[in-house]
């Protein structure tokens, strides 16, 4: 084991050199065929340790460190010629038992059937507890890392799940040109979340796009471009190559080499989009201002590691040229290109694993020759190496990216914490080794000897530590850790370490947790904690934390006020629509939006005076999500209020007040679609077709029958199957007129009809 990892992590550095040195020599080539060689490096390295285990076979290409040079069977080196000091090794003749102890290195020995290769026998000699933790700590650190990267993606298919999908012909029209352009064939969501600070595309089996709020007062051609660049994302399989990488890096963590070569692999996945884009035919000008005011509204907003955002600013400078500087080659690579690359990889990894050091050849020597090198008197030879590089300090001093999960710093400190949680939880036993221990533990028993070493760790001095800890207990999940985590949100010093202790407990959703992060949302003094604190209480969905999410409204922090507000959104009791229905006049925007959101969410009657009001807001958002709010409660005093949102400037407006009539099935509402009828919008037309389907009064016929000569087929194919819902005799006489329409399709939809009536 010792042997395949010193060798996986030399041969893994053998082969990211020389990727760093070919895509030196091809920085005029295009970003494509660069970033085709950073995944084949970052494949690689993974595929190394894999293949060793796998080949059968293996090449001895390096000199054995045992005697250089030929060996003459007639005469025989002397034992002085075998070792590595000057003092004569010991003849079996004159050998005493103090002798056989000496620790004086021995450069020279028969190696024994059994026995592993050097690089193993030098590891070998280390002592057990040393090797041992340096395994854990291996193991430890690069969990956490894969740990990140989990999280990240299943923060994003939240984000993406909970997100509102995208529709309309300000967004279909111009995604449908890109996916023809790019003759994609994967099915990807776009949607749209007040979370994403910009666009953001994520989902490896899954993709999906996630577009920033203000994406709807986009451009037809910024759409398009930003469409553009997020879906070669998903044409180019990004997502994956991405996610290789930060499997590579969680494995070498401690490589610098693997980290710059992350970060080269998504710098030229940014560029060969951006090449995509303009080979297009988008103009460089226009398409780097599009970045550029990107990259401004985000402002300091990041995506988690899992997601692949549009434009980060560490990289932006070094696109922004490349996209402007003319003559640069931006060709993709082909089919036969990547094949070729992948038949590249194939044909340096499989040698390379094979590798290893020439074994010493002592055919032809003396018997005594082959007892002459040491012991240390349990009849294993000494083969101990001053200059081995576990013994330097290099790695101490090692500077790791800034895209690593740690510094060096806190690598000493994780290492220094799971040395002390091994011997806590018994993983590394005192007195024992390895290969002598035998747990017989249950997973159950494990985990609650885990919970509790990292309760006591949330009590250590370190501040990283106490951080760490309650990220790990959060990530867990385990409701014994609730009353560690509370009492570090109460007592803690640091406020990371009570805005984490208050973040794994929203993701315990213990109800227990409700009082202690009541208390924090109300009285904690870092504005962080408590805007932590309300997302937390949302999660936990109890209504007993309604009241200090409610006080929270009054928070000086616009950041808390937006949180609670979300926070009873989720809770979704009844009790909290007093306290958001003043929120719905909130100064901040956002506020409005999204307690017009939580009280539809919450489904009460009592909110619909107050979104009633909310459907004459300033902010054409507050009204549409009003106007969806009020659909969502169903009560027929909506009406009034909804009326008059048909005829509101705003088109996304006229669209879910189109909807909510429909949901509230109010015959009232008829006259206002009966207008909305006649919309320039096509999706209002089609949404209030629909919606008088819903309503089903006979009395919308007249005006439904123009719509079966609409010229948009899904508005005729709705006109008819709101007058097949009718059920009026009226109707059928109707459809057997459109049975003679010069329409084939028309005829058709009309012979369905009449079968399904």
């Amino acid at each position: 084991m010792e042997a395949l990892i010193v060798g996986s992590i030399v041969k893994g550095t053998l082969l990211l050199l020389a990727a760093f040195g070919l895509a030196s020599l091809l920085r005029g080539a295009s970003a494509a065929v660069r970033h085709a060689i950073w995944s084949a490096a970052l494949a690689g390295v993974i595929a190394v340790p894999l293949v060793t285990l796998a080949v059968p076979w293996r090449m001895s290409v390096l000199p054995s460190e045992w005697g250089a040079g030929t060996l003459d069977p007639a005469s025989g080196p002397s034992a002085a010629d075998l070792t590595s000091t000057p003092t004569p090794t010991p003849t079996p003749t004159d050998r005493t038992a103090a002798d056989s102890k000496t620790d004086a290195p021995v450069a020279g020995r028969v190696l024994e059937p059994t026995e592993r290769g050097p690089v193993a026998g030098l590891l070998s000699t280390l002592p057990d507890d040393r090797w041992r933790l340096a395994l854990y700590a291996w193991l430890g650190i690069a969990g956490l890392i894969l740990a990140r990267i989990l999280f990240g993606m299943v923060w994003m298919w939240r984000l993406a799940r909970r997100a509102e999908p995208l529709s309309g012909p300000a967004w279909l029209l111009p995604l449908g040109r890109v996916i023809e352009r790019l003759d994609l064939r994967t099915a990807v969501r776009v949607v749209r979340s007040d979370a994403a600070p910009m666009p953001v595309t994520c989902g490896v089996l899954r993709p999906a796009i996630v577009l920033p709020e203000e994406s709807e007062g986009w451009t037809e051609e910024r759409r398009e471009a930003v469409l553009l660049h997020e879906l070669a994302h998903v044409r180019r399989g990004d997502l994956a190559t991405h996610l290789i990488a930060w499997v590579a890096c969680s494995l070498y963590w401690f490589h610098p080499l693997a980290w710059l070569a992350a970060r080269r692999l998504r710098h030229e996945s940014e560029r060969a989009c951006d090449d995509l884009v303009l080979g297009a035919g988008t103009r460089a000008s226009e398409y780097a201002t599009h970045l550029l005011d990107i990259v401004r509204a985000a402002g300091r907003g990041t995506a988690p590691a899992a997601a692949v955002p549009m434009a980060q600013k560490s990289s932006f400078e070094g696109r922004l040229l490349a996209i402007l500087e003319p003559g640069v080659a931006r060709q993709a690579l082909t089919a036969r290109k990547k094949l070729a690359v992948a038949a590249g990889l194939a044909l340096v990894v499989l040698p390379l694993a094979a590798m290893a050091p020439a074994r010493p050849d002592f055919s032809g020597m003396g018997t005594s020759l082959l007892s002459s090198a040491p012991h240390d008197g349990s009849g294993d030879p000494i083969a101990r190496d001053p200059s081995s590089p576990w013994t330097s300090e290099s790695e101490s001093s090692t500077s790791i990216s800034t895209d690593a999960a740690f510094d060096t710093a806190e690598l000493n400190q994780a290492i220094a914490t799971l040395d002390r949680l091994g011997h806590t939880l018994g993983v590394i036993p005192s007195g024992e080794t390895a290969k002598d221990h035998k747990s017989g533990k249950t997973e159950t028993q494990v985990d609650g000897r885990m919970i509790e070493a990292l309760a006591v760790a949330l009590r250590d001095p370190n501040v990283d530590v106490r951080m760490t800890s309650a990220q790990a207990l959060g990530s867990l999940e385990d409701p014994r850790a609730v009353e560690a985590l509370l009492a570090a949100l109460r007592s803690d010093t640091d406020a990371g370490v009570r805005k984490m202790a208050a973040w794994a407990l929203g993701e315990i959703e213990d109800p227990r947790a409700v009082a202690g992060l009541s208390e924090a949302v109300r009285s904690d003094r870092a504005t962080e904690v408590r805007e932590m604190a309300a997302w937390a209480l949302g999660e936990i969905e109890s209504p007993e934390g309604v009241p200090a999410l409610g006080a929270a409204l009054r928070d000086s922090s616009v950041e808390v006020r937006r949180m609670a507000v979300w926070g009873l959104g989720e809770i979704e009791s009844a009790e909290a629509v007093e306290w958001l229905t003043p929120a719905l006049r909130d100064d901040d925007v956002d506020i409005r939006r999204k307690a017009a959101w939580a009280l539809g969410e919450i489904e009460s009657p009592a909110a619909v005076a107050a979104l009633g009001a909310a459907m004459r807001d300033s902010d054409a958002e507050v009204r549409a999500t009003a106007a969806w709010a009020l659909g969502e409660i169903e009560s027929p005093a909506a009406i009034d209020a909804l009326r008059a949102g048909t005829r509101d400037s705003n088109v996304e407006v006229r669209r879910k007040t189109a909807w909510a009539l429909g949901e509230i099935q109010d015959a009232r509402g008829v006259p206002a679609l009966t207008e909305a009828l006649g919309d320039s919008d096509r999706e209002t037309r089609k949404t209030a077709v629909w919606a008088l389907g819903e309503i089903q009064d006979p009395s919308a016929i007249p005006a439904l029958r123009p719509l079966l000569e609409d010229s948009d087929e899904e508005v005729r194919k709705t006109a008819i199957w709101a007058l097949v819902e009718m059920d009026d005799p009226a109707v059928y006489d109707i459809l057997v007129e459109l049975l003679k329409d010069e329409d084939p399709e028309v005829r058709k939809q009309a012979a369905q009809a009449l079968g399904d009536m």
